[in-house]
């Protein structure tokens, strides 16, 4: 659930709040889960796309990119739209950060 300010995750269970996100500066209010909801992509500001941690509000990454559509199957590939159609491969970028003991906490993208 969102709103202008920031997005917040519940426990359906119960609706109690778990997680609220503070925006800086709402984009187009996009964003979109990974296929194991453990990730999501959020469209922070024109041309930032940030992706969190839902229920922590970690920042795993925050990409240059246009307004994000939606993860591949397998969550290895970030689809978003600016002038044009952008394809992250997470895989690459999370295998390029663990050289440098940056990537994310997250199981790796193997397949």
């Amino acid at each position: 659930m969102g709103d202008l300010n920031k997005y917040r995750s519940f426990d359906t269970s119960n609706w109690k709040l778990v997680a609220s996100i503070e925006l800086e500066s709402l984009g187009d209010g996009l964003a979109v889960f990974s296929p194991d909801s453990r990730m999501l992509a959020i469209n922070w500001a024109p041309g930032i796309v940030r992706l969190v941690d839902p229920l922590y509000s970690k920042v795993y990454a925050t990409l240059p990119a246009g307004t994000p559509l939606c993860f591949s199957r397998d969550g290895s590939l970030l689809i978003t739209q600016n002038e044009t159609i952008e394809v992250w491969d997470l895989k690459s970028i999370r295998r390029q950060l663990a050289l440098m003991g940056l990537d994310w906490d997250l199981p790796s993208l193997t397949n």
